[in-house]
């Protein structure tokens, strides 16, 4: 297998920088972790944050690993794993990914194949040959029109065109311009990507393999002349020119390259302008061409981005209205907090009037973070109401989500939850856990009791009937739900606060029957933010305390 049939990852950075990475492996891990095959160390960028692989059938996947901020594709962001068309870009944080199979282009243009020929020999140099040139200030001029025009044009193609119909211009004087493509390896060819003539007629002019040779080989800016010109060292190598003895000067210029292909500016010129000052002006225009080319691609990062930040704060907005403001109901005094870790959270709260005169308390958490578990915390939100409408008793109520969960999630993903259907006149509480941390009961002067109870797996994985449990709220006493954002926060020890600290949180901010929900999850939040300092969340926090009054 040559260079060219070897498929490559490609990575640009905001500035236009690429990194490529061959797809020899069946997969490759991308993130910030040193072990991650591809390495994008940057902040927003998880420690494994994504994956691509090839399948079967020769298709290119990818798949976001749960990462926090998430993965997108052509500006949308990534629910499952999704197969890649070509031209497919892949989004994580600042960087924008691409997979080149086999011969890719850097344009997306279509290209035309076009002969390579042999003749007489003539002779080549690069800039390094000769002493500085003078560039005319007319021509600099004409650079800094040129320039301003490519970062007024949006498309990559009319930019492409405007390079090579410069070459032909007033101030160049070119017989002709083209955008030629190359492989790095194997058979030699050349490709049309796009070209100009000024308008004249005549033969199509040819291409120079000792011409396209050069620049494959140096990766520089060539200038080559049958008709000979001075040079400051000598330079045997030798390069055909014309298949007639045709006096005139080529100049090639690589535009783009990747592992697989060079892309080269190729232009023909009458003899008189085979100098090194026309060389040095024609790669001064290839450069501006390649400045303007970084600057679309950092503009159009920057666009996908902030439409992305735009549907994000609208993903929040909704979230945070699906959140009790400030639930009251009678003989039951009720606070929540909740705080996501990103722009949207995974997890679930609510507090609502059941049918039958109870108050219903609930939190979830689903597996993963980011968009796609809040897609699905807005499900349950929804199936937990509509079955609240429906008169459902506790049971039956978390029996239909288990379904529906189990019906429309991934195999790898689950819900956790607590539910309790609180009577506030006797304080008798019917309670469903599946795989969630405990309730606490808080009451001044008391350690916080758990209560635990088993028999129920997460929500979404198996089919089995859902069992509760009852037990009694005394008058005054606090019950605490919460995610396990709050026992799994760590302070600046990194010590984790586990299940017998945040008893012990919760216990200092209820020290007498006197306070009130809302003023003890206040009192929480200040010492959950303190001990969490400066520091990125990396999970959700959510708490909801209910006191029976």
């Amino acid at each position: 297998m040559t260079a060219s049939d070897v498929p490559s990852l490609v990575v640009r950075d905001a500035t236009g920088e690429i990194m490529r990475v061959p797809f020899t492996d069946d997969r490759l891990i991308v993130g910030r972790s040193p072990q991650a095959r591809v390495r994008l160390d940057h902040a927003l960028v998880s420690r494994q944050h994504a994956e691509l692989w090839r399948g079967e059938d020769g298709k290119y996947c990818v798949r976001d690993l749960k990462s926090r901020n998430g993965t997108v594709v052509n500006g949308e962001a990534l629910a499952d794993a999704r197969v890649l068309g070509s031209g497919d870009q892949v989004g994580i944080g600042p960087f924008v990914l691409t997979i080149l199979d086999r011969i890719a282009t850097t344009l997306p243009l279509t290209a035309t194949k076009i002969v390579l020929t042999d003749g007489m020999e003539g002779r080549i140099s690069t800039l390094k040959d000769h002493a500085p040139p003078q560039i005319d200030v007319s021509h600099l001029t004409t650079l800094n029109e040129f320039s301003k025009k490519l970062h007024a044009t949006s498309m990559a193609e009319e930019r492409a065109q405007l390079l090579c119909k410069l070459m032909v211009g007033p101030q160049f004087r070119a017989h002709w311009g083209a955008i030629v493509r190359i492989a790095r390896a194997g058979e030699e060819r050349a490709e049309l990507i796009c070209e100009s003539n000024g308008g004249r007629s005549g033969r199509d002019p040819y291409l120079s393999r000792g011409v396209l040779r050069k620049v494959r080989d140096t990766g520089e800016a060539v200038l080559a002349s049958n008709s000979g010109f001075p040079t400051e060292q000598e330079n045997d190598i030798q390069v055909s020119i014309s298949p007639q003895v045709v006096a005139m000067a080529a100049i090639a210029c690589p535009v783009a390259q990747t592992d697989a292909v060079i892309e080269v500016l190729y232009v023909v010129l009458p003899p008189v302008l085979g100098s090194v000052e026309w060389l040095a002006l024609v790669n001064l225009a290839v450069k501006q061409y390649q400045q303007a080319e970084s600057a679309w691609l950092a503009r159009k990062q920057a666009e996908t981005m902030a439409a992305m930040e735009r549907e994000l704060a609208r993903a929040r907005q909704i979230q945070m209205r699906l959140v009790p403001k400030s639930p009251q109901f009678d003989g039951l005094d009720v606070a929540i907090g909740f705080i996501p870790c990103h722009w949207v959270g995974g997890d679930y709260v609510d507090a609502v009037k059941m049918a039958d005169g109870r108050t219903l308390l609930a939190i979830a958490d689903v597996c993963g973070k980011g968009l796609p578990a809040a897609l699905v915390a807005s499900s349950v939100h929804t199936m937990i109401h509509a079955g609240v409408l429906s008169g459902l008793g506790l049971p039956e109520l978390m029996n239909h989500l288990n379904t529906y969960l189990i019906d429309t999630l991934p195999e790898e993903s689950f819900v956790t939850m607590i539910a309790i259907a609180v009577d506030p006149a006797s304080g008798e509480i019917e309670m469903v856990n599946a795989g969630h941390p405990p309730l606490l009961v808080l009451s001044p002067g008391d350690a916080p009791r758990r209560i635990e109870m088993d028999g129920n797996l997460p929500l979404g994985m198996q089919r089995d009937p859902i069992v509760n449990c009852r037990f009694t709220l005394e008058n005054e006493e606090m019950a605490a739900l919460y995610s396990d954002g709050l026992s799994e926060l760590s302070g600046a020890d990194n010590v984790m606060l586990g299940i017998e600290g945040l008893c012990a949180e919760l216990a200092a901010v209820y020290p007498t029957r006197e306070t009130g929900a809302r003023a003890a999850a206040e009192h929480l939040t200040g010492r959950l933010n303190a001990m969490q300092g400066g520091r990125a969340s990396t999970d959700d926090r959510t708490f909801l305390l209910a006191r029976r009054q």
